[in-house]
Order: structure tokens, then sequence, then C-alpha cells
């Protein structure tokens, strides 16, 4: 179990067992252990660019979210201006497992965090939200098995399935904002749905062998897809489009290779490709 502690030095323990390997087991409680101590912390001086970078996560209100992807931030992944506390086994707060049973289902790359500190969850069996003090709030679970990870942005959650569909839910509610068949088939092992400057950034045309043929950006308020990348000397695997501007992303294939695509129309910047003989 991942114990997980808040600035009261109480401890959250995640039970990640069953089908769920050693190696994703710890890679998802790490993740998740990051992810808590961003919200659950006492804040410390805050650079500028930390400050700059808030305005990409911004919920209708104004609020930024805690852990909007699950790696953390936009221009600052896996890294926090906050500090959590040393002491993670002072108390047990409380535990979550799937309704039908402890070793129902399996847990996906990790959590993301709104701006409420509420966590959501995803799992091959749906995506559950659950409040900072443990209760499942929504879970939705159309179209199911999913394989990918989402993300926040706004007030609303992306994701997508294993059979091809996209979506965005209400972070409130959970209710579908869109639902969009866009691609025959999404493929794990893990994939990662990213969502920045109102575009979101997935994989697409799964591979039967896993990892998919092509990386598409989708209408963040619409849900219509507006390009699709194709030009890829191998599959796209775990593709975690990251952002390095507000106009472009970056994502990579499972030989190495590098794109850089534009954001807003999938035009090719750069590819750094891989040859057979690397």
């Amino acid at each position: 179990s991942s114990h997980l502690g808040d600035a009261s030095r109480t401890t959250v323990p995640i039970y990640l067992r069953g089908a769920m390997s050693n190696t994703r087991a710890v890679a998802w409680a790490l993740a998740l252990a990051a992810a808590w101590r961003a919200v659950t912390a006492v804040p410390v001086a805050v650079q500028d660019t930390s400050k700059r970078l808030t305005s990409l996560v911004q919920t209708a209100d104004g609020a930024p979210h805690h852990w909007p992807h699950v790696r953390g931030n936009v221009g600052s992944y896996g890294t926090t201006p906050l500090v959590g506390p040393v002491d993670l086994n002072a108390s047990f707060a409380w535990s979550f497992h799937h309704p039908d049973g402890r070793y129902h289902s399996v847990m996906l790359g990790g959590a993301v965090i709104d701006r409420e500190k509420n966590i959501y969850v995803s799992t091959d069996s749906g995506i559950f939200k659950l409040s900072p003090q443990g209760h499942a709030l929504w879970h939705y679970d159309k179209n199911v098995p999913y394989a990918t990870v989402p993300s926040l942005m706004g007030d609303a959650l992306y994701g997508s399935s294993s059979s091809g569909w996209y979506f965005a839910l209400d972070l409130a509610t959970g209710s579908e904002l869109w639902n969009q068949k866009l691609t025959t088939a999404v493929s794990g092992d893990t994939s990662y749905v990213e969502a920045h400057n109102g575009v979101v950034v997935a994989g697409a045309r799964g591979a039967p062998e896993c990892g998919n043929w092509a990386t598409i950006g989708i209408n963040a308020t619409t849900g219509d897809k507006l390009w699709e990348y194709t030009a890829l000397d191998e599959r796209v695997w775990n593709v975690m489009a990251v952002f390095p501007d507000d106009d472009t992303a970056i994502f990579m294939d499972l030989t190495g290779g590098v794109y850089r695509v534009g954001l807003h129309n999938g035009s090719e910047i750069w590819a750094a490709r891989m040859n057979s003989s690397q």
C-alpha cells in the first residue's frame, strides 16, 4: 500500500494489489504520493515561473488545479512548490477499494487532483472521483475497458476508452460534456490523454500488438477532431504529449523518435527520427 500524508500528518493508504504488476504498482503509488503531497502540504516560496504556469490549468473561477496531469503541471512535471510531511505513517486516514471488491479492477498510471483536492482515479473498469475524505462521488464507465489515464483542464476531465471513444466529463457531476468515436481503437499498455490550451492530445489507431499508429488533436470544447498525425516511423507507446509552450506539442514513438507538431493544427515542426542502426 501507499501511505500518503497531509499537512496534519495523517496518512491515506491506497492498496495496489491484484492483477497489477509490482512495477506498475510501485510507479502508481509514487505518482499518487507525489500528487497527494502537492495538495496537502504547507506552501513555501513560489518562483515566478510557477506563478506564470498556473494560468495554464485555471478553472472557470480562476483557481488552478493542484495536480491536473498524472505527472503534475505543464512546465514543471514531477515537481511542486509545496512541502509534504516527513512522517507518512503517523496515522491512518482512509482507504478506497472498488465497490465490487478489492481485486476487481486494475488502477492505471496515477491520479489527478482538482482545485478542491478531489482525486480522480482511472481503472480498466472506469474512472472514480473521490472526495478528500475518500468517499466515491461519481463513477464513469461508459465504453469500458480503459487503458488510458485522463487529465484535467478547466472544469472538465478528458479521457478515452480502448474502443476508440474520447470523452469530456463535468468535474462536479461526472456527466458527459461530449463523447466522440474518433478512431478504431486506443491501445495500451498505459497511455495518457493530455489537455492543454483548448486541445486534447492522445493516441489513436490502436495496434493489436499494443501501441498506436497515430496521435490526434481534439477540440476540447466540442470533441471534434482537429488533426491526426500519422507520419510515424513506429508506434507511439504509452504516449504522453508534453507542451513546451501554448502552441506546440511533443511526443515520442517506441524507438525513441521525437516529434513536435502544432498544437492546434498538427503540422509537423520537426521530427528527430531513429534509423535501424540506432
